[in-house]
């Protein structure tokens, strides 16, 4: 969700990033970073970001599966521009796919959303579903 600059960023400005989450779903993560505002000293920041696992590889949830799985993500953050910190944030997670578990091809679909508000972190939707 988070990235940190590696120079000055001025409004307008679009940069990328490229990662791996390899806790409990191993995801290849491609990020799109957009400086979109400021506004009294605070810094609005927007990402798109496509999500997807190695098609040939295996991930874990809770056992070993693989499968096609793809999606994207959809933030915003608002940063004080003195301290760099974020203040608030918004993300939002959708990805599904085919799969196959214990032998059999299950669709799944991940959907999660977190916000941020000062010192507090709330997770809202956070569903997982499964058809076979």
């Amino acid at each position: 969700m988070w990235v940190t600059l590696d120079s000055v960023r001025h409004t307008g400005a679009h940069w990328t990033d490229t990662s791996t989450n390899a806790e409990d779903i191993n995801f290849n993560i491609n990020k799109r970073f957009q400086f979109h505002t400021v506004s009294a000293a605070i810094a609005t920041i927007r990402s798109q970001v496509r999500i997807s696992n190695d098609k040939a590889g295996t991930w874990k949830l809770g056992q070993r599966i693989t499968g096609r799985l793809t999606g994207t993500e959809n933030g915003k953050y608002l940063v004080h521009t003195a301290t760099g910190m974020p203040g608030e944030m918004e993300d939002s997670v959708s990805a599904e796919g085919n799969v196959q578990i214990n032998g059999d091809e299950v669709r799944i679909k991940i959907v999660k959303t977190i916000k941020m508000a000062g010192a507090k972190l709330k997770w809202g939707v956070a569903n997982c579903f499964l058809t076979i």
